[in-house]
């Protein structure tokens, strides 16, 4: 059960889904957690898909270690 739930986790993670339109002739772009749920979310027939980024929330890197600053 840990194990399930541990994969239903993984696949909520949110993905910037990126579109060729034939109809427009451009590239379209959507946030979603499935393919399916982005191709839903634009509601358009005529798309080529293109790429699949997961999108991670920025962290800011501590620059101080040891008593130094880096750059």
């Amino acid at each position: 059960m840990l194990e399930m739930n541990y994969k239903e986790k993984i696949s909520q993670v949110i993905k910037l889904f990126k579109f060729y339109d034939l109809s427009t002739a451009q590239v379209v772009q959507t946030t979603a957690t499935t393919e399916r749920q982005a191709r839903k979310n634009l509601g358009k027939q005529s798309l080529i898909f293109i790429a699949r980024i997961r999108l991670h929330p920025i962290v800011e890197r501590s620059r101080n270690w040891g008593g130094y600053i880096h750059d």
